[in-house]
């Protein structure tokens, strides 16, 4: 299968790359700092080596507003396992396509499930956040968020099993985003 129809095929209805699920900020190439300004995204650390901006991407509307136009590099060059694994023909777009439809499922049931109200879709920041306050808590209140536990640490196996890369610094680009924590 061509691998530039994979991509737009699964990335555009996917966006977990963009909306927060992966990653806090996304790394920008040097060089594209006014640009990206430019598209209303806020710079993060514009004068340093390793210039960014926050994730979710405030142009990401459920799917990329500005797919089809110029967009900072790793927009378009950021691969996740399952991109990577359609494009080599070990999964089928279909099979892709309903990895997502069930990480978009489960997060909708930790969205109800948060032991706090958070605004929007639960970032996988924030539902760490949540495990690590409940890890202090009591026992009791625990056994009381055991559902959201569970299902919490379904969701991060998911993502990792199926989206997040596993590499060495000295083989890391700079260019892909980074992940806190």
């Amino acid at each position: 299968m061509n691998p530039s129809l994979v991509g737009s095929d699964l990335c555009v209805p996917c966006g977990l790359c963009c909306d927060g699920s992966l990653f806090e900020r996304a790394n920008l190439r040097a060089g594209e700092q006014s640009f990206t300004a430019g598209l209303g995204l806020k710079v993060l650390n514009a004068s340093s080596e390793k210039p960014g901006f926050h994730l979710p991407c405030p142009l990401f509307k459920g799917c990329c507003s500005i797919y089809e136009q110029p967009r900072p590099h790793i927009c378009g060059a950021f691969k996740c396992k399952l991109l990577l694994a359609c494009e080599n023909n070990r999964f089928e777009l279909s099979d892709g396509l309903e990895i997502i439809k069930k990480v978009r499922a489960m997060q909708a049931e930790l969205s109800s499930l948060l032991p706090t109200s958070v605004d929007g879709i639960s970032s996988r920041q924030e539902i760490k956040r949540q495990m690590q306050a409940l890890a202090q808590a009591s026992q009791e209140e625990r056994r009381t968020h055991l559902s959201f536990l569970v299902l919490a640490a379904k969701y991060e196996m998911l993502l990792r099993k199926h989206f997040l890369l596993q590499f060495s610094k000295k083989n890391l680009p700079n260019n892909l985003p980074e992940m806190d924590g």
